[in-house]
């Protein structure tokens, strides 16, 4: 599996939609793992995704303004 196709194996799924519900996020095909997150902790893990995502395109950018263009 390459990086870019990682996304195609991500499935989630709400479980327990009453009182208590959480996510499962099932990994890869088969899924080779799974994750049970309550709505709080899913939250969590997004927060700090897009924290690294971000942080990640603000280096690269910074690498390339420091880049000499000739």
């Amino acid at each position: 599996m390459t990086q870019g196709d990682f996304m195609n194996y991500i499935g989630i799924t709400l479980q327990n939609p009453g009182d208590e519900p959480y996510l499962t996020l099932s990994l890869g095909t088969p899924a080779n793992g799974l994750l049970s997150l309550s709505l709080q902790d899913a939250r969590n893990l997004a927060f700090s995704l897009i924290q690294h995502v971000h942080l990640a395109e603000v280096r690269r950018s910074l690498k390339q303004a420091a880049a000499p263009s000739f």
